[in-house]
């Protein structure tokens, strides 16, 4: 096996080092910059600033500090369809009107298991019966990875008197079943989706206290916001879909797409600023720190 190899500059070293705090692994050489072991991936960047990457999750980890290697990934799948990619999904039930108990199940879908999806010719879930949903749920439970963490009314209680709002709750919930489904997949998962019910800068703030947090998630919002405003099928809409390029807006469209995001988030995103968050991952990343 090859490793991946590309020149980075000092910015992009930083970023890493960052990035890799909790995974670094001591070294003496003097041409090493940066040692890390990442799940499935040896990392190193040597004193000439080349970033070399080894393992079977190397394309995985070096799509992150070069554009254009991600944009390659990107343009070599036969499909922009999320949808068509092995991805883990997550949602909940019992907060609404009828409360309790909490439920948040995260499920793994490979292609063996999304190919069982695609022949169900399922459109639309809001238009199955409970029964079918049950039907359907037996017929797919064996295909799937997944994590059910139900938080019953007493438990629910307590931790409500102890000062801890839902939103806090069901953060921690869903973070710990896609975690649960990482754990048991053993491998880098690239499409992580969950449904969004406050902005991500929020959501991160729930679980600082967390051991692990799952990152690079896909909050439903973003994507129904420019699913919406550029009337396109959400399931196009990747981290690494290029706003411009793979979605055809223009300069009208970012501006009415930047006051939806504002109006949505609660934020005034200014104007040089908009101009720089031309990938879905960029409004993420931005949303996460700023809403």
């Amino acid at each position: 096996m090859e490793p991946i190899k590309f020149l980075i500059n000092e910015n992009i070293l930083n970023k890493m080092k960052k990035f890799y705090d909790s995974q670094m692994v001591p070294f003496e050489s003097e041409n090493l910059l940066l040692k890390a072991h990442a799940i499935g991936c040896d990392i190193e960047v040597t004193s000439n600033y080349e970033a070399s990457f080894l393992g079977q999750n190397a394309v995985h980890e070096a799509k992150h500090w070069s554009r254009s290697l991600a944009k390659k990934i990107e343009q070599e799948k036969n499909s922009d369809h999320l949808c068509m990619h092995p991805h883990i999904g997550a949602a909940e039930t019992g907060s609404a009107d009828f409360l309790g108990p909490l439920c948040v199940v995260a499920c793994y879908a490979d292609d063996e298991a999304l190919e069982i999806i695609k022949n169900l010719h399922i459109d639309n879930i809001d238009d199955l019966s409970n029964q079918e949903i049950i039907n359907y749920a037996k017929l797919l439970k064996g295909h799937l990875i997944s994590s059910l963490l139900v938080l019953d009314n007493s438990h629910y209680n307590k931790m409500i008197d102890s000062g801890i709002n839902q939103a806090n709750i069901r953060a921690r919930l869903f973070n710990q079943a896609v975690v649960n489904v990482l754990q048991k997949v053993k491998k880098s998962v690239e499409f992580k989706v969950i449904d969004q019910f406050v902005s991500p800068k929020t959501y991160y703030n729930y679980l600082k206290s967390e051991v692990i947090v799952v990152k690079d998630m896909i909050f439903e919002t973003v994507r129904e916001l420019l699913a919406h405003q550029l009337e396109v099928e959400p399931e196009r809409i990747t981290p690494e879909t290029d706003i411009f390029e793979d979605l055809g807006a223009d300069s009208l469209d970012v501006v009415e797409l930047v006051m939806s995001i504002e109006d949505a988030f609660g934020i005034t995103i200014e104007d040089e600023k908009a101009a720089e968050l031309t990938t879905v991952r960029q409004v993420v990343d931005y949303l996460e720190k700023n809403a």
